[in-house]
């Protein structure tokens, strides 16, 4: 079973802010640029609770003070504009970076020895961002400013997850 979690920040992403005027100043015709961390998580079905309550009640991933957390496969994603599926006024696309080898061994071991969750197979985390373009076949213009900005080829890869039709279409 995978489950998947969203970390974003609480107070204004200076690494949103600046790659969107970055973008902007490269003529890019990027509308908006969210980011979040990324974690997939490989777990066996019966531990999928254990690992949801605890994940967000310790400060492993996430600091209850600055961060908040939103697992991917909540129903209520077009509802929240925090979520990385919302649906908004203009088309956007779903983007995973991640290093070329994502898993990440490290907190895969935090969980199994620290927080003694067992169950955890593999965890992979990444960077997700969501681009809003004006342009209703955007998908050139994400890979564009994929490409000049928001990954780095030598040591990252990237997946278009899909496109999230806007409100106005």
């Amino acid at each position: 079973m995978l489950i998947e979690l969203a970390v974003g920040l609480k107070v204004p992403d200076n690494v949103e802010i600046t790659a969107l005027r970055t973008l902007r100043a490269l003529s890019i015709n990027v509308a908006s640029l969210k980011r979040w961390e990324y974690y997939s998580f490989e777990i066996d079905e019966n531990m999928e609770e254990q690992l949801r309550e605890t994940l967000l009640s310790v400060d492993v991933i996430v600091n209850a003070n600055k961060n908040y957390a939103l697992w991917i496969d909540n129903e209520q994603a077009d509802m929240d504009k925090n979520h990385p599926r919302y649906m908004g006024r203009l088309p956007s696309f779903l983007v995973l970076v991640e290093e070329q080898d994502p898993a990440d061994e490290h907190l895969l071991r935090i969980i199994s020895e620290r927080l003694l969750i067992g169950g955890v197979k593999h965890v992979e985390r990444g960077t997700l961002w969501r681009i809003s373009t004006p342009e209703k076949e955007g998908e050139g213009i994400v890979r564009q400013a994929l490409e000049q900005l928001l990954f780095n080829r030598h040591y990252q890869k990237y997946k278009i997850l899909g496109k999230i039709r806007g409100g106005g279409e």
